[in-house]
């Protein structure tokens, strides 16, 4: 049997903040959610992939990673299923759909006659990126000469994650800054 590698690098903005579980015995697991932009062929096609971690490295994203930080993710592909059991009903404007709903959810307020619901077993496979190790770009760059980033990143990856790190934490090092502005 042949072994593939499945190994997945991207960098991308945090669009949904971490969520921490813990298992029985401690240990922790996190997810987030992160924009990644298309390529050129891709014709600027946004991805949105969840991300998952367990163990030491949930732990280090638990207390490092906040909605909008620009990160670095190494890590593989899974996947697994989901079974679900949906409520329906009928589409009162349409009868020729049906409509599915969270019964759980309490934002929902609409009389329907309990007779008129169904409920549909689905099973969806759900991909994910499980993460091995996570730059925080912030960090990375911090550590690093302006002329060792200008050969890691492109500058319109530094323009980005820059114009970020500076909204959210003030003045930037004026020679990142610089070399930045003379790539433009």
């Amino acid at each position: 049997m042949s072994r593939s590698n499945n190994a997945v690098y991207f960098l991308g903005k945090v669009i949904k903040g971490v969520t921490a579980r813990y298992t029985s015995e401690g240990k922790p697991r996190a997810s987030y959610q992160v924009e990644i932009q298309g390529r050129s062929i891709d014709k600027g096609a946004i991805q949105t992939p969840f991300v998952k971690s367990v163990g030491n490295q949930a732990a280090k994203d638990i207390e490092h990673i906040k909605v909008g930080d620009i990160i670095l993710v190494e890590g593989r592909i899974t996947t697994r299923e989901e079974k679900k059991t949906l409520s329906v009903i009928k589409d009162p404007n349409n009868p020729q759909k049906m409509l599915t709903y969270d019964e759980t959810d309490e934002n929902i307020t609409f009389v329907v006659n309990p007779s008129d619901i169904y409920k549909v077993d689905v099973t969806r496979t759900v991909t994910e990126v499980l993460a091995t190790d996570v730059t925080y770009v912030s960090d990375l760059l911090s550590m690093m000469e302006p002329e060792q980033a200008l050969k890691v990143f492109t500058p319109d990856v530094l323009r980005y994650v820059l114009n970020d790190y500076e909204e959210k934490y003030g003045d930037l090092d004026p020679v990142i800054k610089a070399l930045t502005e003379k790539k433009k």
